[in-house]
């Protein structure tokens, strides 16, 4: 399967990455810089995503926001797929930051989505990572995981989400977890025209294949290119 094109470039992803590290409980007030400017924020900040129960709540928060402003800055000087600077992108910001909230642990660099930690390819994976066998099925059952890719509303989007990253243990790479969001809000909104670039295909593509597969399909660093 051809790499997909990135939603997000690598500086926006260091940006994603530095605003979670800085809402992290041990990053209190200690601040976390990027080229664009430092996060600081308090244990409140953080609080007030995890008790989000909707998007109307998550725009409203000022975490979210800063996250936002820090990321559209950066979509004039990118070649591709701008996540746009209306009303709209604000949300779909809001919604990733409200579910990076709800990581308590990143794997930085992974290059591995949600879906594939809920599914059929982590099954080795998170027995390395327990030290203890695990139960020979997916985190998330298939029904699950199909009602996820087919939801369109934006709340509902959320609710599952939270449960995903919940049975996946709270852990994922928050810059690709971060580009994975906004693509899937993208996608139900306005699906592409191509389904070869649906951020749904390759979801469906790390969830279903099985260890062996994975390790010969590993994911390839994402690079610059238009779309």
């Amino acid at each position: 399967m051809r790499p997909r094109a990135p939603y997000l470039d690598d500086k926006q992803r260091a940006v994603v990455r530095a605003w979670w590290t800085a809402l992290q409980p041990e990053g209190k007030l200690a601040g976390h810089k990027t080229e664009e400017g430092a996060f600081h924020f308090d244990r409140g900040d953080r609080a007030a995503l995890r008790r989000a129960v909707g998007v109307d709540d998550l725009v409203l928060a000022s975490a979210s926001g800063r996250l936002a402003q820090a990321l559209l800055a950066l979509e004039a000087h990118k070649k591709w797929r701008r996540i746009g600077d209306d009303m709209a992108a604000y949300r779909d910001i809001a919604l990733a930051a409200g579910v990076l909230a709800h990581v308590k642990a990143d794997m930085p660099d992974d290059g591995r989505t949600l879906a594939w930690w809920l599914g059929e390819g982590s099954l080795k994976a998170r027995a390395a990572i327990s030290g203890a066998p695990v139960a020979d099925r997916p985190l998330m059952s298939e029904l699950r995981f199909k009602r996820l890719l087919k939801a369109t509303d934006a709340d509902d989007i959320y609710r599952q989400l939270l449960r995903a990253i919940k049975i996946a243990g709270e852990r994922a790479d928050v810059g690709l977890l971060a580009e994975d969001v906004l693509a899937l809000l993208s996608d139900a909104r306005r699906p592409p025209a191509n389904p070869a670039n649906s951020l749904k295909l390759y979801w469906a593509h790390d969830y279903y294949l099985n260890a062996k597969e994975q390790a010969v399909s590993q994911p390839e660093s994402n690079k610059e290119s238009d779309v």
